[in-house]
């Protein structure tokens, strides 16, 4: 007599057996598959929603992405924000270059809204130093001068001085814990090589501390400044590198942070940054794209 299947509930449990069971290797790289295959359909998405801006036709003109504004609703987030984050994403990774024009007309029938949202999006990105209004051509990528983001790294020094002091006044315990967190999941991606997921939670750790310095005009400028930064990386061969060097900095400044010693913490913070200008000069360097007469611009 034939044997009956087992029901649902057992053979989920025989799957998350059989899954449990895995060898580690196996188990890894299906992770990193399913990692290639995410970047896959971001590719995919920035390809059509590109080629739909720079005058082409993708998916027969219909939407390539999901309703915004029912995700916008579900987040609990102002379409705004989704838009800008969609766009700035679009520059920083260097699918929109320099000189590409940001079509209202075209972004909204791509993305399905109204061209209101599009244009205040667009407004917060020319206040970042991302685009710019150019006459007669509209709202165009900007392009960055490798002179202007060294000033800029002098400038993000002196403000994380400030911001160091400020933190170390202001972080409680609480935070301190979520940053020794945050460094703690660094280094594990360091160890994965997983440099997006360091660089996600770089972000966030340096987030964190601003957002305790309780100091808006500093948290923008400072956000502002790394945003033109990360702009001329997409637009030149300056590549990223000293990933544990970093790291280690962060536990200094963490410490700094636990003693309350906000000089140390302010000092630290500065040549953190200060340090990270002369990794982007030895990158620019290394790939033979630094002008002769740098030295004259820093």
């Amino acid at each position: 007599m034939r044997k009956p299947s087992p029901g649902r509930e057992a053979r989920h449990h025989l799957s998350f057996r059989r899954r449990r069971n895995l060898p580690e290797a196996y188990r890894k790289n299906n992770l990193r598959f399913c990692k290639i295959c995410n970047h896959y359909i971001n590719y995919v998405n920035n390809y059509h929603i590109v080629l739909t801006l720079l005058g082409g036709e993708a998916n027969g003109g219909r939407p390539v992405t999901p309703d915004l504004r029912q995700e916008a609703n579900r987040e609990d987030r102002p379409l705004v924000d989704l838009l800008l984050e969609r766009l700035e994403h679009l520059i920083l990774e260097g699918n929109l270059k320099a000189g590409d024009r940001l079509k209202e007309k075209t972004l909204a029938a791509q993305w399905d809204v109204s061209r209101g949202p599009i244009r205040e999006a667009c407004r917060i990105l020319q206040e970042a130093g991302l685009v710019e209004v150019v006459p007669n051509r509209g709202v165009i990528v900007r392009r960055v001068k490798l002179q202007d983001v060294l000033h800029e790294y002098d400038v993000r020094a002196a403000l994380w001085r400030l911001g160091g002091r400020e933190a170390a006044r202001n972080l409680s315990h609480r935070q301190m814990d979520g940053l020794d967190r945050l460094i703690a999941k660094m280094d594990a991606a360091i160890g994965d090589n997983d440099i997006d997921a360091y660089f996600r939670l770089n972000t966030q750790f340096h987030d964190a501390i601003a957002s305790a310095t309780g100091n808006r005009p500093f948290i923008v400028l400072q956000r502002r400044l790394v945003l033109q930064s990360h702009l001329f990386r997409s637009q030149s061969l300056a590549t990223e590198s000293g990933f544990r060097e970093r790291n280690d900095d962060h536990r200094l400044m963490l410490e700094a942070f636990r003693k309350g010693d906000a000089e140390t913490a302010g000092a630290v913070s500065e040549e953190h940054v200060l340090r990270g200008k002369a990794r982007f000069i030895a990158s620019l360097e290394k790939a033979g794209a630094l002008p002769a007469n740098h030295d004259s611009l820093s």
